[in-house]
């Protein structure tokens, strides 16, 4: 389960992002429509993509893409006698938007990637009302700068995020040849080999500050090596070990799409049949969009539905029945066509959860049909000895507790009650598990239905058939049913991630080497461990060119640069006139009652769900804004003072309004 609050793509950011560049035009002006992401090719040579239904403009030099929503772009324009990243930004906004006056809150090198040799990102946030963000790069190839600026409302961002990854891919070098491993061979996995990748993940954790981790290899459907590294908690020093319980996320999406695979293949439900057909009452949105939702839309990401988590995250407090899902799905509508972008929702997918469990139980409330029928067909068959839904039973026993970073950049332990959130839509990600569980699952992925006792449990289509894609992530990369499916570089993989409060989790199947690794973390910043970590066995088993190392230290050094500087634009305590507006309490009716609290000189917010500490920041507009800053998984959520003494929370498709409680 990816869970976030606010919303921000990172449209080139990343050292594995494909940023990319376009050549001058001379004097021409045209417009093309875009052509189901048909490359084309520069007059210098640079290849690119137009995503569908995207439009560029071509005028004196510069390419302006433009998305169909109309409140956002990307331009791109060759720079001449640039001396070096920072200037050639420079000199592109001069061009691009000479008015541009926003301030980068960071600014970045970035490493060679997809033929540019280096590249350099600046960051702009906007005002929090505006709900954007702009952002640009400089690209250097043969000593020559290209700049790319994009100026993005989160909404679009959101609902297009698969099509940034495809432009993203699509634009390079024309005479980049991408790196391909398919003719590699497979190194043994021997005993060295495995300490080496182990004894990485260690180094990394410590440079990241990651507490714990667990880590396993399987090789032709049997876990031939699991491990637990460093400790539970901070606070304690105990160690991890194989028996650790951490959250899984959203990789209980897959599990609750094996439940429905088996069931399928029984002829007890069908991928291509109205919900409704199941259950009477099911409604997404309106009518019409409830009559056609099929089986498949529940599992696929391919229904057009935004995200909503603040609903649940917010205002699920312990005791919310799993029917409240229903109520949350009722009062959705999707705001792209079914199929034609992805986009992840949560709640969907815990309510495919609940329907198969409804079928195979009808009589049963639908979130114990549910827990029943995944430890009958999933959990049982597969040999998963060590799970649980419930926070209260695994924080009770051997658990990893969940971590991020204080002020001073330290790892800090925190409650894990936030999770609690997650239970009644724990179809989408609530599975609590130790490496062994998760892995048993991960090598259930790969035989196709047969335990890691050699037992047949499941018919093989009950598991592959998943894998089929139903909407594009990015250029190489699409979205089954709770699979995702790949390549790394030229080697075709499944994998799939997850991310709850305090812990991250993943998996990938090299699906033709027999391969597939495992890992679970119990930190906000997992998903980079992890990244890296699946780099070097990359690198170590498959041939690929060593680059995870460095990708460390750039992360450490980006970190180290950046989470300074959002503390130093804090105001703590609060500045004490705004706190002097707010009422006691407020109110909103989907994401409940948000009560004031002060402790001294200290200020909180009580949701339903539990306490944030709250800080106040100048914006750049003069504006100030309540920011979260603790619990870490919180840290950085702005929430607006109206001049009508309302408060605003948005995240990037929705936006709430409390009003003051009498």
């Amino acid at each position: 389960m990816k869970i976030t609050a606010t919303v921000r793509a990172a449209l080139f950011l990343s050292a594995a992002a494909a940023p990319l560049a376009l050549a001058p035009a001379a004097a021409l002006s045209t417009v093309q429509e875009a052509n189901a992401q048909a490359p084309a090719t520069t007059p210098r040579g640079t290849e690119y993509v137009i995503p569908d239904d995207w439009t560029m403009t071509v005028e004196n030099g510069t390419y302006v893409f433009t998305l169909p929503e109309g409140d956002s772009s990307i331009t791109l324009v060759e720079i001449e006698g640039a001396e070096d990243g920072p200037d050639a930004i420079a000199k592109g906004w001069a061009i691009v938007n000479p008015d541009f006056s926003l301030t980068a809150a960071n600014e970045t090198e970035i490493p060679g990637n997809q033929g540019w040799e280096s590249g350099y990102v600046a960051n702009y946030p906007y005002p929090p009302a505006e709900r954007r963000f702009a952002q640009a790069v400089a690209l250097l190839k043969n000593g020559q700068w290209t700049a790319i600026f994009a100026d993005i409302a989160l909404a679009t961002a959101e609902r297009r995020g698969a099509q940034f990854g495809q432009f993203n891919a699509g634009l390079k070098p024309g005479d980049f040849e991408e790196v391909s491993l398919a003719d590699n061979p497979t190194a043994e996995l021997t005993p060295a080999l495995i300490a080496e990748w182990t004894g990485f993940i260690e180094g990394a954790m410590a440079d990241l500050k990651i507490p714990g981790a667990a880590v396993a290899i399987i090789k032709n459907g049997q876990i031939v090596h699991s491990a637990g590294l460093g400790v539970k908690s901070v606070e304690t020093g105990e160690p991890v070990d194989t028996d650790t319980l951490f959250m899984v996320g959203s990789n209980t999406k897959g599990m609750t799409t094996l439940l429905i695979g088996t069931m399928v293949e029984d002829g007890l439900i069908a991928y291509d049949q109205p919900v409704t057909n199941y259950m009477a009452d099911f409604k997404l949105g309106d009518a019409a969009t409830t009559e056609k939702v099929l089986v498949k839309h529940l599992i696929c990401a391919c229904t057009g539905l935004p995200r909503k988590d603040l609903e649940w995250v917010l205002n699920q407090p312990e005791g919310t029945p799993a029917s409240n899902t229903f109520d949350l799905l009722a009062a959705t509508q999707p705001t792209t066509d079914f199929g034609e972008l992805f986009q992840y929702n949560n709640t969907i997918a815990a309510a495919a959860g609940y329907v198969a469990g409804h079928v195979l139980y009808p009589d049963m409330e639908v979130g114990a049909a549910y827990d029943r029928a995944m430890q009958e067909r999933v959990f049982a068959p597969l040999g998963m000895d060590n799970v649980t839904f419930r926070v209260s039973e695994a924080a009770a026993g051997n658990y990893a507790a969940p971590h991020g970073l204080d002020a001073e950049m330290n790892a800090a332990a925190h409650t894990v009650d936030f999770n609690e959130a997650i239970y009644p839509v724990r179809p989408a990600g609530a599975l609590w598990a130790d490496i062994d569980s998760f892995a048993k699952y991960v090598a259930n992925e790969m035989s196709g239905g047969v335990n890691t006792a050699g037992e047949r449990v499941m018919p093989e289509a009950a598991v592959f058939d998943r894998r089929a894609p139903q909407v594009a992530m990015g250029a190489d990369s699409h979205y089954g049913m709770g699979i995702m499916t790949g390549e790394v570089k030229g080697l075709p993989t499944t994998f799939h991630g997850g991310s709850t409060f305090g812990y991250q989790s993943n998996y990938q199947v090299y699906t033709d080497r027999g391969i597939a690794i495992v890992m679970l973390t119990n930190g906000s910043g997992g998903m980079g461990l992890i990244a890296e970590s699946f780099d070097r066995f990359n690198e170590l088993v498959f041939g690929d060119e060593p680059d995870a190392a460095n990708d460390i230290e750039r992360a450490v050094e980006q970190m180290e640069e950046a989470f300074p500087k959002f503390w130093e634009k804090l105001d703590r305590p609060a500045n004490a006139d705004m706190v002097a507006k707010l009422a006691p309490a407020y109110t909103n009716d989907a994401l409940g009652q948000l009560s004031v609290v002060t402790e001294g000189d200290r200020l909180f917010f009580d949701f339903p769900n539990g306490r944030a500490e709250v800080a106040t920041r100048k914006e750049e507009d003069g504006s100030t804004s309540f920011v979260t800053f603790e619990p870490s998984f919180l840290r950085g959520v702005p929430i607006l003072m109206r001049d009508d003494g309302t408060l605003v929370l948005a995240d990037a498709q929705h936006e709430y309004i409390y009003t003051p409680m009498e």
